[in-house]
């Protein structure tokens, strides 16, 4: 199992179905953090890779180093 986000589940997803831009400027202004969206969107894919199989690799805790690093 990836990392949980700390994010209620609703936000999380919110996240998860915003564009590269929306994000970028929600990081930009510190509406929110870049180990926030890279919590929720590892969430998303644990949740909905089984179902598709898009990802061969998750590199999750190097996915969450980085964005520590980002913030």
């Amino acid at each position: 199992h990836l990392h949980r986000s700390p994010l209620p589940g609703a936000m999380a997803e919110e996240l998860a179905e915003k564009t590269a831009h929306e994000l970028r400027d929600l990081l930009r202004r510190r509406a929110l953090s870049s180990v926030e969206v890279t919590r929720a969107l590892l969430n998303r894919i644990e949740a909905l890779d089984p179902q598709v199989n898009a990802f061969v690799t998750v590199l999750a805790d190097d996915a969450l180093a980085q964005a520590e690093a980002a913030d």
